[in-house]
């Protein structure tokens, strides 16, 4: 009688035990989902803001590739259009070139990284 009340003893022990470990291991498992969704919401902004960089880099490149095709024209090629004039500008009457390409003329943007947290 001692002998199987202690078996039991030992059994509810060991049950303990073993339902304590398994507690913490599926805590552990959460946490480390959670730790991997976050790192993976991470990488997605991060992955993004660096295809818009692309973005705008590649767009910033086509401008200066069109620049650099239209500086490469003589004169003489170029249409019309591009070529600059003499406008009277608004205060004091003083006299300004202005352009008609406006594509190849406007200023290029500076590209500011933006924080990823």
């Amino acid at each position: 009688m001692e002998a199987t009340k202690k078996k039991i003893q030992m059994r509810n022990l060991n049950m303990k035990t073993a339902n304590n470990r398994a507690e913490r291991a599926e805590a552990d498992k959460k946490s480390a989902d959670d730790k991997c969704k976050q790192q993976l919401m991470y990488l997605q902004k991060k992955l993004k803001y660096k295809e818009d960089e692309v973005d705008r880099h590649s767009e910033d490149l086509k401008d200066m590739k069109k620049l650099e095709q239209a500086e490469k024209k003589p004169v003489g090629q170029m249409p019309r259009s591009h070529c600059l004039r003499l406008d009277q500008g608004g205060g004091g009457g003083s006299a300004r070139a202005r352009s008609f390409a406006p594509e190849l003329s406007r200023r290029v943007p500076r590209v500011r990284p933006r924080r990823v947290r």
